[in-house]
């Protein structure tokens, strides 16, 4: 997933790292892993600060809408980054040796992606 980062100044695999350990502190400090999130919650909010910047090209979404980037179109200019984020690490899930939900049912697969969208 960290190749997954491509080279820019702010939105690289040492933020994703960054606000994956400030996330972890928040959970645990509120104790929103005994109260509030199951181990599926837990995996999925971790899943998601790991990659809520993969593949970010170092743009802005309203720079890509208004030069009509191939990321805006795909995504019909609604969050083109964000939904890309989102959909290029399911993708790279699929590739061999890093699918980690690969134990999980088919019901916990569907929870999950919902919960880290």
């Amino acid at each position: 997933i960290e190749a997954g980062y491509v080279d820019n100044p702010y939105h690289s695999a040492t933020h994703a790292a960054d606000v994956l350990q400030t996330l972890h502190v928040i959970i645990h400090g509120a104790q929103l892993h005994v109260h509030y999130l199951d181990p599926l919650g837990l995996f999925a909010a971790y899943w998601a600060a790991i990659v809520h910047d993969y593949g970010h090209p170092g743009l802005t979404n309203d720079f890509l809408i208004a030069t009509s980037d191939p990321l805006a179109v795909r995504y019909n200019d609604r969050s083109p980054l964000e939904n890309h984020h989102s959909a290029a690490s399911f993708s790279a899930l699929r590739r061999p040796g890093l699918d980690v939900l690969a134990p999980l049912s088919t019901e916990q697969k569907g929870a999950f992606r919902k919960q880290a969208r």
